[in-house]
């Protein structure tokens, strides 16, 4: 159980000042295992990782608060999240459901296949054969993620893990930001038992990552709405089914041994075309007004 690189992709994802006048920040790394059965904690564990309590490289009064990891695509690669605060010493509510709300917003890389340029209009990626990538090309897209700490007086579990990947059925607020239906995902709703001045309370904490619908080449993509290039190896014109064929260096037709572009109606798209997306509805809907997030 190891980590066998790191490397930092980020030094300042987040700044942010807190509810109690400190300052924090968040350094995100690329950590990569050995095998996949390493998992999250061996991520953590990496060797050249910041770990709690060091203090940070150029900042003053800034200190290792939290660290955790998110598994990318290949389960063997971790993005690493290193959360710095100022240590701060604030007056206690004698009851704690009456504590300030901490809000704290950062952001979560993916990578995700690309397929199309910036261009306008947008415009294929293609070899000089003009056949696309196999595998394709990867980049990074950044996401905004909120992260809400509060005292409540129940948790259920239950309910916490109906919410666990779904995302809000219609638009709502969260922390200020407005977000319209099937962009904001629960990633994290976790609590742990307190008690304070006679008090027996939860300390829940909320992580809600927003995926603005956007609009890829000549599609529009809902928030977390599943979304795929439309490629294959096959064409579907009036109920047929054939296989893509191309010529050869002898003019001869010959069948396709690689995915080639569709153009959403079952046919070849046109060569040098604007690719073209197939969406699907995959994640639970779930009503987010219940959860009280617009604080």
């Amino acid at each position: 159980m190891a980590a066998i690189s790191v490397r930092e992709i980020s030094k300042e994802v987040a700044a942010r000042k807190t509810v109690d006048g400190g300052l924090a920040s968040t350094h995100v790394y690329v950590v990569v295992c050995s095998k996949v059965s390493d998992g999250p904690e061996a991520a953590c564990d990496a060797y050249t990782l910041p770990q709690p309590g060091d203090a940070h490289e150029t900042a003053v009064n800034l200190y290792v608060s939290r660290i955790y990891a998110r598994p990318t695509e290949d389960r063997k690669i971790f993005h690493v999240y290193v959360e710095y605060e100022t240590p701060t010493h604030r007056t206690l509510q004698p009851n704690p459901l009456d504590d300030p709300v901490h809000i704290s917003w950062g952001t979560w890389v993916r990578s995700e296949p690309t397929y199309h340029d910036n261009a306008t209009p947008a415009g294929a990626l293609l070899n000089s054969a003009e056949d696309p990538y196999d595998p394709p090309l990867m980049g990074d897209v950044y996401e905004s993620t909120v992260t809400i700490i509060r005292n409540e007086l129940v948790y259920n579990p239950v309910t916490a893990q109906g919410y666990k990947g779904a995302v809000n059925s219609d638009s709502t607020t969260i922390a200020g930001y407005p977000v319209t239906a099937r962009e904001a995902m629960v990633v994290r709703w976790d609590a742990t038992t307190q008690e304070r001045n006679g008090y027996d309370y939860w300390q829940v904490t909320y992580e809600v990552v927003i995926r603005e619908t956007r609009v890829v080449a000549d599609d529009t993509i809902t928030g977390w709405d599943r979304s795929a290039v439309d490629l294959g190896l096959n064409t579907l014109k009036a109920g047929t089914v054939a296989r893509i064929q191309i010529e050869d260096g002898a003019q001869k037709k010959v069948d396709v041994t690689t995915p080639q572009l569709l153009d959403k109606s079952g046919d070849v798209l046109d060569k040098g075309g604007t690719p073209r997306y197939n969406t699907w509805r995959v994640a639970d809907e779930k009503v987010f007004a219940a959860l009280g997030l617009n604080i």
